[in-house]
């Protein structure tokens, strides 16, 4: 997406939640950005911004942008906070990576574990 560097998956996905993928975010999760309240978690904000990087970040809503753009996902935990539903956001992952969640969920049904 861009060269900035950063420390960890986490301060990258702030970066792009918070310039890169902002008004997709904003887009795709008009409600809560109206009412400032997380639909995931019910955490609310003082404004958008704060909002917008939490959802891109701390439930990891980038991915699936980069993951439309066939666009390298940075490697974390899984995401925090409720799977309640609201927004389009990817179900959370046991694994780090949804494509390697994938690629092992595949194999394992292969093998018939």
């Amino acid at each position: 997406v861009c060269e900035k560097k950063f420390k960890t998956p986490t301060f990258l996905n702030q970066h792009y939640a918070g310039g890169h993928f902002r008004s997709n975010i904003m887009e795709d999760y008009a409600d809560d950005c109206k009412k400032k309240k997380c639909s995931q978690c019910g955490a609310t904000f003082a404004g958008v911004n704060p909002l917008v990087v939490h959802l891109g970040a701390t439930h990891r809503i980038v991915l699936k942008y980069l993951e439309k753009e066939n666009l390298p996902c940075p490697t974390q935990g899984p995401p925090r906070g409720g799977g309640g539903g609201g927004g389009n956001a990817p179900e959370p992952s046991p694994a780090p990576n949804p494509f390697l969640a994938k690629l092992i969920s595949d194999k394992l049904a292969e093998a018939d574990l």
